[in-house]
This record gives structure tokens, C-alpha cells and sequence, in this order.
């Protein structure tokens, strides 16, 4: 007995300081955060590649259904044999894949990059061409993978076989089996580090565009992947813009350290754009209202979900009055002075700018929803 009122009482006694910690730290003053002039762009634009990632999360032949069957959430994703088979074949059995091509005009120049890859090597490819890009990927200035996932990163096959000197911009969390494999795979252009918690701008990377960083996070994943880097990007004379693959590390801290970490133009936040990763599986807690409580007071004027966002976060985004819309394969979305969305045959969708001091949202088509799981 007087050793189960000992326990009692010290985890009474641990858990007030833990309590006494939590509320010292959040009224302690902090110092300033000196934050980082990355300089501006003139625009962005968004090319979706491919957002679905796999053609069924559920069920036979799923994602969540080989997870399970190879040993669960934890279980390395190289270890997947069939998924490893997947990059090859055409048409695949699962594999897809998740990735994005920016476009930043800057000083008169224009840089191009993919930021993800893919999974599916000959089905990236179709869409590298549906969006645009030519077959040997010339336009290239580099490739940041986000993270090492596989329906980011696997499909990096389909652009190495055309630009094999390309620049590969990954994060310090990434394995040393994928870089074995990219030498592996021939590559021969230079591969840069992103280091954790650390803004790279063009200061760290020339080949980086004015206006662009990458900030990486640390933080374990599924599949025994760890990390994951997004893209912010400073708009001239509208603000910032927060590009993600997965956003593995959490909607609200890279909204955050972007808010907090950048000198931004007329001190807003512009937009936002990626697979947001609140409600992957259509399943709903209510921190996740708080999450997007946050978002919401950002008062950005454009949100493009997609991916890993989830179907019902998108319906509640709509539900909270805010600007938010799914980005389907082959849409693009321009950030600049004004924000333009198009669809995969170039028909505008929606046009955002300001007119005597106010926003307008003019539609010149219908809204699409979010596609079913598989569909465009």
C-alpha cells in the first residue's frame, strides 16, 4: 500500500511541474526572432503533376492493405518488394505518385523545378509531358524531393534517365539507402543537404530562385522515413506562400515558422498550396478544428489542397469560410499579383485579385470537388 501512495504522489508531483514547466515557459519573455529577408519573386506557379499517390488507400491491393500485410506502419519502405516492383510497371499495380513543378519568375529570369517526383516512373513521365515539360526535362533548374516517401521520391528513375548531371536538393533526415540508390541510378549532378530547422535560401544554394527557402523538420514518419522540408516563398507586394508535399511535420508549425521566421511583404500571407495531411484517411478529432482555427486566422487568400489533405478537412475549410480549393492532377495555380487557377486544359477557373481595396473571388466555371480516390 505505502508503495502505491508513493507512486501516487510522485506522479502527482511530476506532473504539477510538468504543468509548472508548460506555464513558465508559455508567459517566460523569449527573445525576438531575428527573421530572414529572403528577398521577393514576382510570381509562382504551380504545375500538379500528379496528387493521388496511389490509386486506392483502402481494401485489396491498397495502400493501408500492403502496409498491414508487409508488417505495419513501422516496417521500412524499402522492404516493400512489391511496391519496389511498382516503379517499372505500366500500368502499374498501386503506384501513382505525389509531386509538383514550380515556376518563379525573378529579375527578369524564370527558374523551373519539380519539387517530388512521383512513384510510377512511366506514368510520371505522361504527366511531366501532360503539364508541359518536354521529354528530356531541359527547363530543369533542379529537384527538391520533400521527403523520402515513396510516392514522392520513387519515380526519380524517370528523371534521371534524361538529366542525370540534374542538381537534387533532399534534407539531412534522408537515408543512406537513397543515396546509394540515386548513385546507384546514375546521377551525376551535385546533391544538396538541407539541414534541419535551418532556412536555405539562394546564400546557401545559388541555384535557388530570390524570394525561396526550404525549411526541413525533424520527426519520425511512417515507413521509418524521417523528416520532411517545405518551400515558402515571398510574393512581391502580396506576401508569403507555403508550398508542401506532405506536410508530415504539421499544418500548424510550418505555418508557423513561416509566419514567425521571414520578413514579409506588407506583412501578410498570401497563400497556400500542397497535401496538407490533416485528414488522410476521412477520419475527424477535434484538434484538428484548432488546426484549421489557425489557418484560418492567417487570412490567406487562396488554399489549394490536395493529396493527403482529406476530403472532409476541404468540406470543413469550405464549412469555416475560407478560400480553400482541391488542386487536381494537371491544374495549375498562379501566385502573383493576382491568383489564377486553371485546369488541365488551360481553362481558368477561378481568378482572385484585389479591386478598390477589397478581394474578389470572379469564377468563370463551376468549382470542381475533390475527385473520388482514383479519379481525376
Amino acid at each position: 500500500m505505502r508503495k502505491v501512495i508513493s507512486l501516487i504522489v510522485a506522479i502527482v508531483v511530476v506532473a504539477a511541474s510538468v504543468g509548472f514547466i508548460a506555464v513558465h515557459d508559455a508567459f517566460t519573455p523569449k527573445p525576438p526572432v531575428e527573421k530572414l529577408d529572403i528577398g521577393t519573386c514576382d510570381y509562382v506557379k504551380i504545375y500538379v503533376l500528379e496528387e493521388r499517390g496511389w490509386k486506392r488507400l483502402k481494401g485489396p491491393d491498397s495502400l493501408i492493405g500492403d502496409i498491414f500485410a508487409y508488417g505495419g506502419m513501422a516496417v521500412n519502405q524499402y522492404k516493400f518488394d512489391i511496391w519496389w516492383e511498382d516503379i517499372w510497371k505500366d500500368p502499374s499495380r498501386l503506384a501513382l505518385g505525389t509531386a509538383f513543378a514550380c515556376e518563379v519568375g525573378a529579375e527578369g529570369k524564370v527558374w523551373k523545378f519539380f519539387f517530388g517526383v512521383g512513384w510510377n516512373a512511366p506514368h510520371m513521365k505522361r504527366m511531366y509531358k501532360l503539364c508541359g515539360f518536354s521529354d528530356d526535362l531541359h527547363e530543369l533548374d533542379f529537384v527538391a524531393i520533400c521527403h523520402e516517401h515513396i510516392d514522392h521520391f520513387w519515380a526519380i528513375p524517370a528523371v534521371l534517365e534524361v538529366r542525370p548531371d540534374i542538381p537534387i536538393i533532399i534534407h539531412e533526415g534522408f537515408s543512406d539507402r537513397a543515396k546509394a540508390w540515386l548513385k546507384e541510378l546514375g546521377h551525376t549532378g551535385p546533391l544538396y543537404i538541407v539541414p534541419f530547422m535551418k532556412p536555405v535560401t539562394r546564400k546557401d544554394i545559388p541555384i535557388l530562385p530570390p524570394g525561396f527557402a526550404l525549411v526541413a523538420f525533424p520527426g519520425w514518419i511512417i515507413l521509418d522515413v524521417y523528416g520532411e522540408q517545405g518551400g515558402v516563398f515571398n510574393i512581391k507586394d502580396r506576401g508569403l506562400v507555403t508550398v508542401t508535399g506532405c506536410c508530415h511535420m504539421g499544418i500548424v508549425p510550418l505555418m508557423h515558422y513561416a509566419a514567425t521566421h521571414f520578413k514579409v511583404e506588407k506583412g501578410n500571407y498570401y497563400g497556400l498550396y500542397g497535401g496538407l495531411h490533416i485528414a488522410l484517411a476521412e477520419d475527424w478529432s477535434p484538434e484538428r478544428n484548432d488546426w484549421l482555427i489557425y489557418v484560418k486566422k492567417l487570412d490567406l487568400e487562396g488554399i489549394f489542397a490536395n493529396h493527403c489533405t482529406g476530403r472532409v478537412t476541404w468540406r470543413k475549410m469550405v464549412a469555416m469560410d475560407m478560400p480553400a480549393y482541391w488542386a487536381r492532377t494537371g491544374h495549375k495555380i498562379l501566385f502573383g499579383e493576382t491568383i489564377k487557377w486553371w485546369d488541365r486544359e488551360d481553362n481558368l477557373i477561378l481568378e482572385i485579385y484585389q479591386s478598390e481595396g477589397k478581394w474578389v473571388y470572379k469564377a468563370h466555371m463551376p468549382i470542381p470537388e475533390p475527385p473520388p480516390p482514383g479519379g481525376w
